[in-house]
């Protein structure tokens, strides 16, 4: 949308300008827009070589003087390592002082940048060993042979001790500051720098402390050379034409410069350090003040920094490195002191060169910019005079004088275009007439459809129509446009604003409308017409004509108004019709509910009957078999009562049997030999020993056959039809008893254990042989779970390569009972609000089943078992014994594949109206 706005501002700006001027003008704004943007861009591109270079030179002269610096000043500090290091391994003894002295000599001989060694022990004892300007080597030595003093001797070139020179009393080596600073830090360091008297020179020194196995101070090594040598290469640096570099302490203080400035000062006969912002060189000065204002603390340059700063508003480039930074892989900043080097360089050194290029681009454009303008005004001339002509026939053509020509004098494109306009014209010409005769066939057209056309100027209100429209609309011919009111004077005044607002839809949001409306001719007649309107829009996007096809649809509409009054007849008389059947239908669904009451009904029977007969089947299977189970246990208790009772007296006559034995054999103890063959015969003394064992294991199993009868008489209480008050532990006890057999392991399968967690239980108001019932079924359903499950593991060990690698399967049946939280009334159970209840759970790890078996579990004649194993009735009845007999409820559990669990909730006491009632 922005592009499209300004290029519309472009050409109605474009509109009012002359030819000439738009073809100069633009030719010449480009050529100085790229006259500057040149300018420009050599200006930049030079400032950002100058920077480049700048930074590039930076770069290299600082590599080489770290590269020097680091050659140089790690020298002292490896001497310092050999010697510390001979002296560990006892190569040297710090006591043997003319060895040390022969040594040094040595090492002197071989790093020639070495100016002196020394050694200053604990007790006092210094030997030195140095080297001079003239490269004559002098040794200073104080021991027990010179006593407080340091003498100093020059050596020959074979290294022995020469003339004597001259002593220094009371020279202490632990006193001076070598010694002091290398105790301080406790390891190879650097010495301030000082300045050498002697030969007035800066000097620094590297020491380092020596200690013996056990960490005792031995002494210090101190190594150097002079820093006028450093001075002397920066001297030899080239960096550009006016360009300096040197090197500071970071307390600001000259160490060495590459211009010819010593690094120190002599004030009335005193020699003093030079600060680098009091140098007398002005580049040094102002870069070393630059610093100190950017910085602060010369401390915080801790990396390499590249900078900018100016002088007399030229610019400077600067860049900053300490001596021992981190990343260096150069330096170590063990073995080296901790300085800055310092390289600045002029921009002016370059930008000269840069300067003159760029004036005589400028130069260049400025001429290239005069012979565009000069160009542009011949191009006018050329390209304008045809231009012009064509103009001129154009103009011509617009007031239609149709046989204008122009004459071809040129080849190019205003050639062809001349060509192309003498073609055109001849087009014009023949497109005129027949667009006449289109025009009477058009009208022609429109009087046999009934259809008209016209187009509305918003601008002068006025609509230009064919003549078929001013017929449609009852108007008279004329040969000007009609005003919009009188068209819309001719629409009925009821649909006169439905057409306003669908015209007023079209200007307003440019959209096509169509509309139906009639019209009131001058007559008095009445017509119908269909209305079809498109805008026409501007290069702005605005409404400024509408045009509109009118047809007569008068015809059609009445058709269609017949029509319609058929359709509202044919309307009525199916309505009548559908009320008619609509009545039979409704006597027809009023019969289909009463058919449909009667099946439900007949349905509810059936389902009754169905029920009663499987409770009655259950019944009377459950009561056939207390009934064996009671005469059973009948049957066993009268002998075993009978041998449970005579046991006591044959255990107390046997008692008296074996004593008068004992009396016999004590006061008979040599039998005739008849005798004495039977009692060994019957081994008499194991028959005495085994017979009272043996009457107490039949006392032992006489008890336990009336501890079974009794449980299969508890068991067979199913012909109690008055509720009372009962352990329900006795009769699940009762129950597991009966099916002991299937819970011993069988061939093939383990046996399954019974986990029992019973609570404190209180008696329980119940039908004890209808809950015996439900334990039955519940229990006898947990043990064929578990044998399905035992016989899918076999079948799957059988399968498996390894069967001791298969799960071992554990078979388990666990019975929990508790007492239950009174609670409130809740999901419509019939018991009391606050009755108390004890739970009872009986779960088991058989093979479980799924959520559509659980379902349907308690549904009656619904069963998973093979025909003839199962009748589907056990868990329906001990579903309604539960539920129906005890207010209580039962809910199952289950997991396929897992086990099952279900859950028992009974009332301790039945309300009187229920126990009334299954009285």
């Amino acid at each position: 949308m922005f592009i499209n706005s300004l290029a519309n501002r472009v050409f109605k700006v474009s509109e009012k300008v002359p030819l000439r001027i738009l073809l100069v003008v633009p030719f010449v704004l480009q050529i100085c827009a790229v006259v500057g943007v040149t300018g420009w861009i050599s200006l930049r591109s030079g400032q950002k070589a100058v920077q480049e270079v700048t930074t590039q030179l930076h770069r290299e002269i600082t590599q080489r003087l770290e590269q020097h610096l680091n050659s140089y000043l790690k020298v002292p500090q490896i001497a310092n390592h050999l010697n510390a290091d001979a002296i560990n391994l006892s190569l040297l003894n710090i006591n043997d002082l003319p060895t040390l002295e022969r040594y040094f000599w040595t090492q002197l001989q071989t790093f020639d940048s070495l100016g002196y060694l020394a050694l200053g022990k604990e007790n006092g004892d210094y030997v030195e060993v140095l080297r001079e300007n003239d490269g004559q080597f002098l040794v200073r030595v104080k021991d027990a042979a010179t006593g407080t003093s340091r003498h100093t001797y020059t050596l020959s070139p074979e290294g022995k001790r020469g003339k004597f020179l001259h002593s220094e009393p009371n020279y202490d080596p632990r006193l001076r500051a070598f010694y002091q600073t290398a105790v301080k830090v406790g390891g190879p360091t650097w010495t301030d720098v000082y300045l050498w008297i002697d030969n007035r020179e800066l000097s620094t020194d590297a020491v380092r402390p020596i200690f013996d196995r056990a960490g005792t101070l031995q002494g210090v090594l101190d190594a150097g050379s002079s820093l006028s040598q450093l001075g002397e290469f920066l001297q030899r640096l080239k960096i550009a034409e006016t360009g300096q570099t040197f090197i500071i302490e970071r307390s600001g203080e000259l160490i060495a410069t590459s211009t010819p400035e010593k690094p120190f000062v002599i004030e009335d006969g005193t020699t003093k350090r030079l600060p680098a912002t009091k140098s007398r060189n002005s580049l040094t000065r102002h870069t070393a003040r630059y610093l100190t204002q950017r910085f602060g603390n010369l401390s915080q340059i801790n990396s390499s920094q590249q900078l900018t700063f100016k002088i007399d508003h030229r610019r400077q480039f600067l860049r900053v490195t300490p001596l021992r930074e981190g990343n260096n892989e150069l330096t170590d900043a063990a073995l080296l002191p901790d300085w800055l080097m310092v390289v600045v360089v002029p921009e002016t050194d370059f930008q000269e060169r840069i300067d003159q290029n760029t004036r005589s681009t400028i130069v260049l454009c400025l001429a290239a910019l005069v012979f565009a303008t000069l160009l542009g005004c011949l191009t006018y001339h050329w390209i304008t005079q045809p231009i012009l002509r064509l103009a001129a026939a154009a103009s011509a053509l617009t007031r239609g004088e149709w046989n204008q020509t122009v004459p071809i004098e040129r080849c190019d494109e205003l050639g062809v275009l001349a060509r192309a306009f003498n073609q055109m014209a001849q087009q014009l010409q023949a497109s005129f007439v027949t667009l006449s005769q289109r025009q009477a066939t058009l009208a022609e057209a429109q009087r046999i459809a009934h259809v008209g056309s016209g187009e509305l100027d918003l601008t002068t209100k006025c609509i230009t129509g064919s003549e078929e429209l001013l017929r449609i609309f009852g108007l008279e011919l004329r040969e000007t446009p009609c005003h919009y009111s009188e068209y819309m004077q001719q629409i009925h005044p009821e649909d006169v604003e439905a057409a306003t607002q669908a015209i007023a839809q079209v200007i307003q949001q440019g959209q096509p409308c169509e509309f139906d409306c009639r019209l009131q001719r001058p007559d008095g007649s009445i017509r119908y017409i269909s209305t079809k309107g498109q805008p026409t829009f501007d290069r702005q996007g605005q409404v400024i004509r509408y045009f509109a096809t009118v047809m007569d649809i008068t015809e059609r509409k009445l058709a269609a108004q017949a029509l319609q009054q058929a359709k509202l007849d044919l309307e009525i008389r199916v309505q009548e019709r559908t009320a008619e059947l609509s009545q039979a239908l409704e006597q027809l669904q009023q019969s289909e509910m009463q058919l449909k009451a009667q099946a439900l009904q007949l349905q509810q029977a059936l389902a009754d009957l169905q029920q009663t007969q499987a409770q009655l089947i259950h019944t009377e299977k459950m009561s056939s078999l207390g009934q064996l189970v009671a005469g059973i246990a009948h049957e066993i208790n009268n002998p075993v009562s009978f041998i449970y009772g005579n046991l006591s007296h044959a255990k107390d006559y046997s008692t008296d049997l074996f004593r008068v034995l004992q009396l016999y054999q004590k006061h008979y103890p040599l039998p005739p030999p008849i005798i004495q063959q039977e009692i060994e015969a019957i081994e008499l003394d194991f028959l005495m020993d085994d017979f009272p064992q043996l009457l107490s294991s039949m006392q032992v199993g006489a008890e336990r056959i009336r501890e079974i009868v009794r449980l299969l008489r508890n068991f067979a209480r199913y012909d109690e039809a008055q509720m009372k008050e009962v352990n329900i532990h006795e009769g699940i006890d009762s129950t597991l008893m009966i099916l002991q057999s299937r819970l011993c392991e069988i061939t093939g399968y383990p046996a399954i254990k019974v986990i029992k967690e019973y609570g404190d239980l209180p008696l329980v108001e119940c039908y004890a042989g209808q809950l015996n019932q439900v334990f039955m079924n519940i229990l006898t359903n947990a043990i064929d779970a578990i044998v399905s499950r035992c016989k899918t593991q076999a079948s799957q060990k059988k399968r498996v390569r390894h069967p001791q690698a298969a799960e071992e399967f554990l078979p388990c049946i666990k019975i929990c009972t508790g007492m239950l939280e009174l609670k409130s009334q809740e999901d419509g159970h019939p018991a009391s609000s606050l009755s108390p209840r004890l739970l009872i759970r009986i779960s088991d790890n058989g093979c479980g089943m799924g959520e559509s078996v659980r379902s349907r579990i308690f549904d009656p004649f619904f069963t998973t078992k093979p025909i003839g194993s199962g009748t589907g009735l056990g868990l329906t009845t001990s579903y309604q014994i539960v539920v129906e007999h005890h207010q209580g409820r039962l809910e199952v559990t289950s997991l396929e594949g897992q086990g099952s669990e279900f859950a028992i909730e009974l009332p301790l006491r039945q309300n009187q109206g229920k126990r009334g009632e299954k009285a």
